[in-house]
């Protein structure tokens, strides 16, 4: 699938320059789902739901597991910014 990002308060450039690793994650799991998976697991499991966003959430879990070999996996984002502590997580699994 191809994507387009866009900047929110430098999220993209510290994960992109903090945690490498998982952006290069990321990227490469979105990438990997096609039109053809999303229209087969929709039709397949979700064909009573208007939005593919149940379809699209699944194929990037199990994605993420395939990539990481593990069901439970979250990417943690802290961002130090005048002395105040941020963290942001994205959660896969369960």
């Amino acid at each position: 699938m191809k994507f387009v990002t866009h900047e929110h308060r430098f999220g993209e450039h510290l994960i992109k320059s903090q945690f490498p690793s998982a952006w290069n994650d990321i990227c490469d799991v979105i990438s990997s789902v096609t039109d053809d998976d999303i229209i087969k697991l929709h039709e397949g499991n979700y064909s009573n739901q208007k939005s593919i966003s149940k379809a699209l959430n699944h194929l990037f879990r199990d994605r993420f597991v395939e990539k990481n070999g593990r069901r439970n996996l979250t990417y943690s984002l802290t961002v130090l910014t005048s002395g105040l502590t941020a963290t942001d997580q994205m959660g896969f699994g369960g």
